[in-house]
């Protein structure tokens, strides 16, 4: 028997998550230079001036977000990481990049107002 797995973690062998459950309409892929690349990019804001639009939320907190990121050198694949002071409130993966708009995903420990900023 095959199981369809999402590996969490940094070793293909750490903490392997069941995703039979999941469509394809769930799954958000990237490039394919994204996947095999070694090297990824963050991408850093300050929560005070960062304009974002909450596509999905749990408990109050943004999980899904869109944003304007028209800088080039940004890629699916790469990360976000939202800052308030030392304090992350967001960290996620890029997943989408198109047209000058972003979609990050955070669903572990988002602290971002599931409002539109």
């Amino acid at each position: 028997m095959i199981v369809d797995q999402e590996v969490v973690g940094s070793s293909p062998t750490s903490r392997p998550i069941d995703n039979t459950h999941k469509t394809k309409a769930h799954l958000i892929s990237m490039p394919d230079e994204q996947r095999v690349a070694n090297n990824s990019q963050t991408y850093v804001a300050d929560a005070d001036n960062f304009q974002f639009e909450a596509l999905e939320q749990k408990n109050g907190q943004a999980t899904v977000i869109r944003f304007r990121l028209e800088d080039p050198k940004y890629h699916a694949g790469d990360v976000l990481v939202v800052l308030s002071g030392s304090e992350i409130h967001f960290h996620g993966m890029i997943g989408q990049l198109a047209d000058g708009w972003a979609i990050a995903s955070d669903h572990r420990g988002s602290l971002l107002a599931a409002t539109v900023q």
